[in-house]
């Protein structure tokens, strides 16, 4: 076979190529005193070269090329002789000329800047021992910043350092490398280009400024940007400081994987307000944000701005009991993500993640401190959907309560799935609002454990005009289980323990239709006020089935309360079981099926139909009769 370019065959190339070889080491060695004349470098060539084996012929070298002793030629005593020192076991480095290096007297060989390759040095590791090389890499994809001059020695200003090494990486859409060590800036690095911020380990790499610096660590307006195996820290309580902040137009493919970003006094990474372009790619990865003054991890968007893409998996936020002090007075967001724009926000993914909520005070008052919140902060034409929390962990980190806090926090969002996450220690364990009239709203909640005790208020709130199924979970809370409020709400399949179980309100809306309180389960150690009660306000209940729930160890089984005359609740109760059921304000219109057994109050004697069994209790305090029973359809003074 021929090379395409070429006459000769690649077996011919390569025949030449050893020759050219074994000439050009036999001539090095022939140039030095005392060895005489060399012969031609073809005739050494075709004496020393087995072409049929492609192999040196030792023995023609050995003996003279042609096999006599009085050649001419090099033996291999002293070819190798010339360039080897046996008392060290080491290279005759000197014998190479014309090479700007230097010995010292200790053997160490420095050489001077030549191309590519810059203050090279080479030392002996020990007596007679193989040189140790101690080189950075200067080029190809990865740049290290000590080649650059960085000292990484938490002293030195490293800034110019790391600017230079980046110029030459985002060149080529390179990696910045950082060794071990502390890298100490005095500005904020600026990346208007591609590249790779890559650590040694971020156990063992810390960028950023001195305490008490007030400004970004980094400060990113391009795509393709990725951020790994490295802790950021901003060292700083001041509002305008910030780990990462993120501005490109458009602003793509953005990497934190396995990054630790912390003490930042306004966010540890924000994304804010980049011009009207499409966002996309972002991905958060086995990463950690703690100890900054507002969100730990921050997207703020306004104008005609969409978003798609967005995952944070495996990520830690807002994971400390000593916030700088900053946090005391503002309130915190571990994860926010908020589309204030006309723009669509789609495929968000928070999954295997712990996400803390530390306690905040503010002069003895407590501020509030969400975990994670995404929002289209009530703002006309502004849609988020596609949103998935799966398998996460919220808490807060001290075992206390957060004043008003939410664990999940969601306005305006559709197509959310909230699964399989535990809550812990919140005021709220999760809120979902419509945001703006008219923006679409729905959720999945299943399989979640909301473990509140404590909570002096709602473990899942959700409201008026969202449509909701609420599947599968178990909740612990201290006031209220499950708050719904509207229509279409599906609550099936859920333990429930708490003062007040299950509360359906219709205050909202004027009607409420469609409501299904299936196969659910009510019951507490102590004795609860409420298992399920239709707060219907001055609208309408209608429609709605309450079939094969369990309802124990409660006051009331079920609480019917209309505020007004108006107010009309038609359920359908199937197959419970439960304590005797309650109708208060019974001036409102009950239908009620046969055999429905209610315990009644009111301020006046009952007017309202009745099924046998039940009881009706006069409130008012004045003259008459105070206990009603029903008999026969009808109530019968006591």
């Amino acid at each position: 076979m021929r090379h395409p370019a070429a006459e000769e065959t690649w077996e011919e190339m390569m025949t030449r190529a050893y020759k050219f070889l074994l000439a050009a080491m036999v001539g090095v060695a022939l140039a030095q005193p005392g060895y005489g004349q060399a012969a031609a470098a073809s005739q050494i060539g075709n004496n020393a070269f087995d072409s049929l084996n492609r192999a040196l012929r030792v023995d023609a070298v050995a003996t003279g090329g042609g096999g006599s002793s009085s050649s001419p030629f090099l033996n291999l005593d002293q070819l190798f002789s010339s360039v080897y020192d046996s008392a060290n076991n080491a290279l005759k480095v000197n014998i190479v000329s014309g090479l700007p290096c230097t010995a010292s007297a200790g053997g160490a060989i420095t050489c001077a800047a030549t191309g590519t390759n810059q203050d090279i040095t080479l030392a002996p590791s020990g007596t007679g021992a193989s040189i140790v090389t101690h080189l950075e890499d200067k080029g190809g994809q990865v740049f290290s910043v000590k080649a650059y001059g960085a000292a990484g020695d938490g002293t030195t200003d490293d800034t110019a350092a790391i600017n230079v090494a980046y110029q030459a990486a985002t060149a080529v859409k390179g990696t910045v490398f950082f060794p071990c060590g502390t890298y100490k800036t005095t500005s904020a690095i600026a990346d208007s280009g591609p590249v790779t911020w890559q650590g040694a380990d971020r156990g063992c790499v810390t960028i950023g400024p001195p305490a008490g610096s007030a400004f970004d660590v980094f400060d990113v307006t391009s795509s393709d940007v990725a951020f790994k195996d490295l802790t950021i820290n901003a060292n700083s309580s001041s509002s305008t400081s910030n780990g990462v902040t993120l501005t490109g137009a458009p602003l793509d493919h953005i990497t934190f994987d396995h990054v630790t970003v912390e003490n930042a006094g306004n966010w540890c990474v924000t994304w804010g307000n980049p011009a009207a372009s499409a966002v996309s790619d972002l991905l958060v990865a086995d990463s950690t944000f703690t100890g900054c003054g507002g969100p730990q991890f921050g997207g703020l968007t306004s104008g005609s701005v969409s978003a798609s893409n967005l995952q944070f998996s495996n990520d830690v936020f807002g994971n400390t009991t000593n916030p700088p002090s900053l946090l005391t007075a503002q309130a915190h967001v571990s994860l926010y993500i908020s589309n204030t724009g006309t723009g669509t926000f789609s495929n968000i993914v928070i999954d295997n993640s712990i996400v803390e909520y530390p306690i905040l005070g503010n002069g003895g008052t407590q501020q509030e401190s969400d975990g994670v919140v995404i929002s289209t902060g009530g703002t006309a034409g502004a849609t988020i959907s596609g949103v998935t929390v799966s398998g996460n962990i919220l808490h807060g980190t001290d075992g206390s309560i957060p004043e008003n806090n939410h664990a999940l926090e969601f306005w305006g969002v559709s197509d959310l799935v909230v699964q399989s996450n535990w809550i812990g220690n919140a005021y709220n364990g999760t809120l979902l609002q419509q945001g703006a009239a008219g923006t679409p709203c729905g959720a999945v909640y299943a399989g979640n454990s909301f473990d509140m005790p404590l909570s002096p208020n709602v473990a899942v709130s959700l409201g008026a005009n969202c449509s909701t199924q609420v599947t599968g979970n178990k909740i612990i809370a201290g006031y209220q289980g499950i708050q719904i409020n509207g229509s279409d709400q599906q609550l099936v399949g859920n333990s429930v323990s708490a003062t007040n179980g299950i509360d359906l309100k219709c205050q909202e809306s004027s009607n409420c239709t469609g409501d299904v309180v299936n196969s659910n389960t009510v019951a507490n150690a102590t004795r609860q006020t409420k298992g399920i009660m239709f707060d219907a306000g001055t609208s309408n209940f209608a429609g709605i089935n309450v079939i094969g729930d369990s309802i124990a160890n409660v006051t009331y089984g079920v609480l019917f309360y209309a505020a007004g005359s108006t107010g009309r609740i038609q359920v359908l109760f199937d197959g419970n079981v439960s304590h005797p059921y309650e109708l208060e304000t019974p001036t409102a219109v009950y239908d009620v099926p046969s055999g429905f057994i209610a315990k009644e109050t009111g301020t006046a004697a009952p007017t309202t139909a009745c099924s046998n069994g039940s009881t009706f209790t006069n409130t008012s305090g004045g003259a008459g009769t105070t206990f009603y029973g029903c008999e026969a359809g009808a109530w019968v003074a006591k």
